[in-house]
């Protein structure tokens, strides 16, 4: 059921983000505004305009932030409260898809055009490190839960996980067969989960960078994927039309399993074939 509608002055809201209580969400736009709006009554509170297309707004954990990111190369952090500029995030040499806090909220990580993701100081706006490697354009940046290591999706058709205080590289993920849209700690740190433009989304070992399983069924590019706060489930959009849940733990797929087929029997050939039983069957009469 919907609860609320925002009637939107400017072109496409490329980003909603809510803040951590859920009260208010701060909107991107290609109109070139970012605004803040109260949940519970749909109401505008605050407009910045700028001159170029605003790719991302995002809240930190504790409210008292918004990091956005524009056409421009540049990011900035305001004040979620007084929407004062804080500082400008000035490094890049090309645009920048999206700006993300840590979990304590002492970093931002960018991602750009440019090739390459960058970290920076949430206070003073000081870039701390560049994290060169990708050959093409970076889409996305995550945080791992702990704030010890980031994620990066590509257009160069991978993903990357990186430690945070060196800048190093850790895992190279490559399989997906087009770029890759998104990509995403699990809440527990152990799976990384990619979404692409070929249709798939794919899971992957945090540690090792194996690939774990494809999870197929839509039937165009995969924009982005999440996973539920659990942990047991993810979701996905795709330019299908579609999204969907997918679940992620083997005990998960069991039960969908179990939910969609009828149970009977095993006949004694298939005790045979599957469960290495040393009978004799019977011999079947055509």
């Amino acid at each position: 059921r919907e609860l609320k509608a925002w009637q939107y002055p400017g072109w496409l809201a490329s980003r909603v983000s809510f803040n951590p209580d859920g009260s208010r969400l701060v909107t991107a736009s290609d109109d070139g505004t970012w605004r803040i709006w109260d949940a519970d009554s749909g109401e505008q509170l605050f407009v910045s305009e700028y001159s170029n297309i605003v790719h991302d707004a995002r809240f930190n954990r504790d409210d008292t932030r918004i990091v956005t990111t524009s056409r421009d190369a540049f990011g900035y952090i305001w004040d979620a409260n007084t929407q004062k500029l804080i500082a400008q995030l000035k490094g890049h040499t090309n645009w920048i898809a999206t700006g993300v806090f840590s979990p304590d909220g002492k970093l931002v990580a960018t991602a750009s055009a440019d090739h390459t993701a960058r970290l920076w100081d949430a206070q003073t706006g000081r870039e701390l490190q560049i994290l060169s490697g990708h050959s093409d354009l970076v889409l996305k940046a995550s945080f791992s839960s702990d704030g010890a290591r980031i994620v990066t999706a590509s257009v160069d058709g991978t993903a990357r996980i990186w430690d945070v205080d060196s800048g190093q590289v850790l895992r190279t993920l490559k399989g997906h067969t087009a770029e890759v849209t998104d990509a995403v700690f699990s809440p527990d740190d152990k799976l990384v989960a990619t979404s692409s433009r070929d249709d798939t989304v794919r899971l992957w070992d945090a540690e090792t960078g194996s690939e774990i399983i494809q999870l197929l069924g839509h039937t165009s590019d995969v924009m982005s994927v999440t996973f539920s706060p659990d942990g047991r489930y993810l979701l996905t959009a795709s330019f299908d039309g579609t999204a969907r849940i997918y679940p992620v733990s083997f005990e998960d797929v069991l039960e969908h399993a179990r939910s969609i087929l009828s149970a009977r029997e095993l006949t004694c050939a298939e005790r045979v074939k599957y469960l290495h039983e040393q009978v004799t069957c019977p011999t079947q009469i055509p």
